[in-house]
């Protein structure tokens, strides 16, 4: 399998372990890495694209959003 296609199938499966759990997200990674093999390349690509949505998850967002009691979403 090429690098990027097996890059976004860890991405996936990722995302998905972080939705069902409540680990962080340095731990989901560590429990990942040591099931699933791959090189340097592949798992900095992988780690790069999970951590933007894992960044704006839900509880993120909304968190984000009720902080700024005076910005409207247009001015965020």
């Amino acid at each position: 399998m090429r690098k990027r296609a097996l890059a976004r199938e860890y991405v996936l499966k990722i995302l998905y372990q972080l939705e069902m759990n409540e680990s962080p997200l340095d731990e989901i990674f560590s429990q990942f890495w040591t099931w699933n093999s791959a090189n340097d390349e592949v798992r900095k690509f992988t780690e790069r694209v999970v951590r933007g949505p894992a960044l704006t998850s839900p509880k993120s967002t909304k968190k984000l959003l009720s902080t700024p009691k005076t910005w409207t979403l247009c001015g965020i």
